[in-house]
């Protein structure tokens, strides 16, 4: 059996009138790569395409680990963002 180990993280986050899904690092947002964007509106009005803006971009990002790392990803329960990345519209 082998242990669990966290290797990133998605970070969503609004900007402007985009809600962006990246990915990056655990405790920074340097060198973050942008996975996908929505319109906020569209996030912000309907729960199930806010559901599934967040289902795609786990799928897209458990495909690439199982790619580059050859391990089968698992997600836990969201959580928010460190302290120092919080607040505001970017």
């Amino acid at each position: 059996m082998t242990d669990k180990q966290q290797i990133g993280r998605v970070m969503l986050r609004r900007e402007g009138s985009w809600w962006v899904a990246r990915w990056g690092g655990i405790d920074s947002t340097e060198g973050t790569i942008e996975l996908a964007r929505i319109r906020i509106g569209l996030a912000e009005a309907d729960d199930g395409v806010k559901r599934a803006f967040i289902d795609l971009t786990k799928q897209m990002m458990s495909r690439a680990i199982l790619d580059v790392f050859d391990i089968e990803a698992t997600w836990g329960e969201a959580l928010p963002g460190p302290e120092h990345e919080r607040g505001g519209n970017a």
